[in-house]
C-alpha cells in the first residue's frame, strides 16, 4: 500500500491546546461554576469582618481552583491530541479533461473522477485499521455516482515485520495493485493498466499473512486465502475460496521484483462486485483459473521503470472445451527532467484468447507519451497523448488527449 508521507499525515490533524475553545464547546456546568470570573469578587455590602472569615477563605481558595481548572483542561487537551494523532483522515480525488478523435466523430468533455475517503487508525500499539471508501462514477445511479467500500482491513503486527491482515484489501498480485490505491495522486500515469479491466482480481475479502523488509534483500511475502471471484463482499454468492502466494525482493533502494500465483474456481462463471470487472457471460459452468504474474519496478532519482506481465490459464472440467491461454504486458518508462517534472511513455498490451470462457476475448492495445508536473506533495497534473486499439476487432483505433488534475490532503 502507498500512503502519504508522515509529514502530510500530521498536517491532516489539528493539535487542540484548549479543547473547549478550539471545538467551540461550552464548558460543562460544574467547571463553568467553579471558573466563573466573578467568583471571589468583593461586593459593596461586604463588611471588614468578612475578610477574616468566609471572605478570606474565598480569596485563598480561588487561585487553587483556577489552577485546578487549568490542569484539568491541559489533561483533556493532551488526551484529545493523543487520540487525534492515532487517527488520520485523508481525501483524494481527481478532475479530467479528454478530447477523443475517432473515425466517426470527435468528443470533448470534462469529468469528475473517483473521490477517495481514507481513514487510518492506530487502535493499539500493534493493531491498526485502514478504510478506503470511494464515491465513483456509476451509470445506473440517479446522480451518476455511487459509494463503494474498496478496503476495510485490520492489521496485527505480531512480531517484527510479520503481520496478519483480515478484511477487504487489494489483492497483492502485482506491484500496481499492491502499492497504489484509488487516489490518482500517486499514479505515475493517468489510468491503470488494461489488465485491470478483465484479468486482475482487484479485491479479496479474507485473510493475508504478510511480511516485509526481511533480511539484506528486504524480502517480503503474502499468503492469502479469501472469497473468490464469484463472491461479493457479503460472501453469499460464491462457494470457492481463492488462494494467492506472492514473494517480492527489494535488492536496491527504489526497486522491487515480485512473483505471484493466484488460484480460483469461478462458480458458474459469475463475477462478484468486488473483483472489479465483469466476465464472459456466454458460458455458465465452473471455470478453473490459474494466474501467474511477475513485476519489476524501479523508481530512482531520475529513471522510473515498471513492467507488469501476467499469464492467465483457464479451463473447464466439462468435456469439449480446451485450455485457454491469455496474457497482458504493461511497460512504463519515466525520466525526471527536474525534481517536479517527469516525461514518460507507456506500452500496454492485453490479449484474451478466443478459447477463454472466463473473460471476453479480444486484444486491446494502448501506446502513449505523457508529462507529469508536481505542484506539491498534495497535487499534480498529468497530460497524455494516447492511441488505443479497442477490444472489439471491428472497431477502429482512437486517439485522445487526456489531462488530469489529482489532489490529496
Amino acid at each position: 500500500m502507498s500512503i502519504l508521507p508522515h509529514t502530510i499525515l500530521r498536517s491532516c490533524t489539528t493539535t487542540l491546546r484548549h479543547p473547549y475553545a478550539a471545538l467551540n464547546i461550552k464548558t460543562p456546568a460544574p467547571l463553568s461554576t467553579i471558573c466563573d470570573r466573578s467568583w471571589g469578587r468583593p461586593t459593596a455590602a461586604a463588611a471588614p469582618s468578612d475578610l477574616s472569615g468566609k471572605r478570606l477563605a474565598h480569596i485563598l481558595l480561588a487561585p487553587l481552583v483556577i489552577l485546578g481548572c487549568w490542569l484539568l483542561s491541559t489533561q483533556q487537551a493532551e488526551a484529545i491530541e493523543t487520540d487525534e494523532s492515532r487517527v488520520q483522515f485523508l481525501y483524494f480525488g481527481h478532475l479530467e479533461y479528454r478530447f477523443e478523435n475517432e473515425t466517426t466523430a470527435n468528443h470533448s468533455f470534462f469529468s469528475l473522477g473517483e473521490q477517495d475517503f481514507f481513514v487510518v487508525a492506530e487502535i493499539a500499539p500493534q493493531l491498526s485499521f485502514l478504510s478506503e471508501i470511494v464515491i465513483k462514477p456509476a451509470a445506473q445511479a440517479a446522480t451518476g455516482f455511487a459509494p463503494s467500500i474498496e478496503r476495510a482491513q485490520l492489521r496485527y503486527d505480531y512480531i517484527d515485520n510479520h503481520s496478519i491482515i483480515v478484511g477487504k484489501f487489494h489483492t497483492p498480485l502485482n506491484y500496481w495493485n499492491d502499492v497504489y490505491h484509488h487516489g490518482r495522486l500517486f499514479f505515475p500515469t493517468i489510468d491503470r493498466p488494461l489488465g485491470f479491466s478483465s484479468m486482475t482480481p482487484i479485491h479479496t475479502l479474507g485473510l493475508n499473512l504478510h511480511g516485509q523488509n526481511l533480511g539484506r534483500l528486504r524480502f517480503g511475502y503474502d499468503l492469502v486465502m479469501g472469497n473468490g471471484i464469484s463472491s461479493s463482499d457479503t460472501g453469499k454468492e460464491g462457494t470457492s475460496m481463492s488462494v494467492l502466494t506472492s514473494a517480492h525482493f527489494n535488492p536496491i533502494e527504489g526497486s522491487r521484483l515480485q512473483i505471484s500465483y493466484y488460484r480460483d474456481t469461478v462458480n458458474n462463471n459469475l463475477h462478484g462486485k468486488h473483483v472489479g470487472h465483469t466476465g464472459n457471460s456466454t458460458y455458465q459452468n465452473d471455470i478453473n483459473l490459474h494466474l501467474f504474474n511477475i513485476s519489476l519496478a524501479y523508481f530512482g532519482k531520475r529513471l522510473e521503470f515498471l513492467n507488469e506481465a501476467s499469464y492467465l490459464r483457464t479451463y473447464s472440467d466439462s468435456t469439449g472445451f480446451e485450455t485457454a491461454q491469455s496474457f497482458t504486458n504493461y511497460v512504463y518508462i519515466g525520466y525526471r527532467l527536474t525534481e517536479i517534472s517527469t516525461s514518460y511513455a507507456i506500452l500496454d498490451l492485453l490479449e484474451i484468447s478466443e478459447k477463454d470462457l472466463e473473460a471476453k476475448p479480444g486484444a486491446p492495445r494502448k501506446i502513449g507519451v505523457g508529462y507529469r508536473r508536481e505542484f506539491s506533495p498534495y497535487a499534480n497534473i498529468k497530460a497524455q497523448l494516447v492511441q488505443t486499439s479497442p477490444i472489439e476487432t471491428t472497431q477502429k483505433k482512437s486517439r485522445s488527449f487526456e489531462l488530469q488534475l489529482s489532489y490529496g490532503f
